[in-house]
């Protein structure tokens, strides 16, 4: 039982890493690093959004309920 508490800490870490990540290339001047960053990390926090979605993983658990994925994908 041990083992899935730290298998969903490190979970919700990398998926709160992730959004910082995103969050931090929505500048108004940004570099075409910038770019690729957002939107590799906009692909990875939506591959694990639909896992989660497929394996019935309540997405509240991973921070993910009200997320918007979206929003950072219409301001480029």
């Amino acid at each position: 039982m041990m083992e899935n508490v730290k298998y969903k800490l490190y979970l919700q870490d990398l998926v709160a890493i992730l959004k910082e990540r995103l969050e931090d290339t929505m500048k108004e001047e940004y570099s075409e690093f910038d770019l690729g960053m957002q939107m590799e990390c906009y692909n990875i926090l939506d591959i694990i959004k639909q896992q989660a979605e497929a394996f019935n993983i309540p997405l509240v658990e991973l921070g993910l309920e009200h997320y918007d994925l979206e929003k950072f994908m219409k301001k480029r």
